[in-house]
């Protein structure tokens, strides 16, 4: 009986233990995850801090612009990280990528969420989503005090880490993200 107790307890330990260092591995969803994922070959990573916004409830998205290189071929990508900083844990963060390509898209989705109102339906509340193929989302909700903007970044095991955005820094988020395209634009020359 002793041994059959001994072998569950070791078990138990060696499961819990292969659990906790099991990465959530997931496809690469943008051109610079793929290049930043590269085995075997020297891959070299540049950024810039454009800038961040903090959250009404806590928490911040920081937006930096990202160049990565394979350092033998020169494929690159360019893009922008967008960091949030959770607002229910400060220490929890997480960056979502858009490659280069999809920042105008972005763009065009904030001056959207800048001018939502009730009017986007007759019924009683709304909600409208948007979300990258990074897994950065930005979600406005009517509720009962107001509009509040959420912005997710989600990573490849499906967490969730958020911060909540007041509808009045929607200008702010878009001049930043103005920023970081000129910044990329300036790269290209």
């Amino acid at each position: 009986m002793k041994q059959v107790l001994v072998l569950t307890g070791l078990l138990t330990v060696v499961c819990a233990v292969f659990a906790q260092q099991a990465p959530c591995v997931g496809e690469a969803r943008t051109k610079m995850e793929k290049l930043a994922g590269e085995e075997s070959t020297l891959v070299i990573k540049g950024m810039t801090r454009v800038g961040q916004i903090r959250g009404v409830r806590g928490g911040f998205i920081v937006i930096k612009v990202e160049e990565i290189k394979e350092a033998a071929s020169g494929k690159r990508a360019t893009g922008i990280a967008a960091e949030v900083v959770d607002m229910a844990n400060p220490e929890a963060k997480h960056a979502s990528y858009l490659d280069y390509d999809e920042i105008g898209e972005l763009m065009r989705v904030v001056d959207f969420f800048s001018k939502t109102s009730h009017a986007l339906t007759q019924l009683d509340e709304y909600q409208a989503i948007f979300r990258t193929p990074g897994g950065l989302e930005l979600s406005i909700r009517s509720i009962r005090i107001g509009e509040g903007i959420r912005i997710t970044s989600i990573d490849k095991c499906g967490t969730a880490f958020s911060v909540f955005l007041d509808p009045g820094d929607m200008p702010a988020l878009k001049d930043l993200l103005i920023t970081a395209k000129a910044k990329l634009d300036d790269l290209g020359k």
